[in-house]
């Protein structure tokens, strides 16, 4: 049954070319944190933009934003790939805190609270969008690439996500996450939500024992885990550690 699980794992990479990122089409590509107002302007509009158009927002908000209290917190950061000066793509990470949790707590608190008390360091990743004209680009193994590393920089212990029932399986068997909480109805956006969760101290040796062998276009851990410097993630490779987030900017957003 596992031999089974690790083909259907291997073709799946292939059939979607996972691990191809195309950059053809897209005009000087770059990937940046988002730490201007400007920047962040530019992913909550991303984000708000594809949830209207995705029919997870009933309604357009006046601001044509899509963003929470967590999205400005000072340890949250978001990256953004763009098209010259324009964010084509973007995604969030949420590190728990005391005082504001993550934003999956609205749906899932109970699950996150037995992670706490085993002393985990949690992160919520979130708001993954990516523009509908560059969708089968792949942009977000980037973006997932990065987040991954800062995630291990920052002693972060587990990747907590909440998806649509209809993308369980392919976080699953791509990523191995496992399940931590049920389907539930998230009203926020008025669709159906399934926690998941990554064990990040598992995660190197998993992927190692899952993909190590197999060839580069497949090779999910040395993706993650090694320097290419190659087409593939060359615009992407120096990304210098992010700044948190300025009180000014938070201020942008709340006037």
């Amino acid at each position: 049954m596992e031999i089974q699980i690790d083909q259907k794992r291997i073709q799946r990479i292939k059939r979607s070319k996972v691990l191809q990122i195309d950059c053809k089409g897209i005009a000087s590509p770059s990937i940046e944190w988002a730490e201007s107002p400007e920047d962040l302007r530019q992913s909550f509009s991303l984000v708000h933009r594809e949830y209207l158009r995705l029919g997870y927002l009933k309604e357009p908000h006046p601001s044509g934003l899509f963003f929470g209290i967590h999205s400005l917190l000072p340890e949250t950061v978001t990256l953004v790939v763009k098209s010259e000066s324009k964010v084509v793509a973007t995604l969030t990470q949420v590190p728990d805190t005391a005082d504001h949790g993550l934003p999956m707590d609205t749906l899932f608190k109970r699950e996150l609270d037995t992670l706490r008390r085993k002393g985990r360091k949690t992160a919520e990743l979130c708001a993954l969008v990516t523009s509908p004209e560059l969708r089968w680009k792949n942009l977000y193994m980037q973006m997932t690439r990065i987040m991954y590393r800062h995630a291990l920089c920052n002693g972060i212990n587990d990747f907590c996500i909440m998806v649509n029932p209809k993308h369980v399986e392919f976080y699953k068997l791509i990523f191995m996450f496992e399940q931590l909480g049920p389907e539930k109805h998230y009203p926020v956006l008025g669709v159906p939500a399934v926690a998941l969760r990554a064990d990040l101290n598992l995660a190197k040796q998993r992927f190692h024992e899952k993909y190590g062998w197999s060839d580069t276009e497949c090779n999910l851990h040395d993706y993650l885990h090694k320097s290419f410097g190659d087409a593939r993630s060359a615009w992407a490779e120096q990304l210098e550690p992010p700044v948190r987030i300025s009180p000014k900017t938070r201020a942008y957003f709340s006037a």
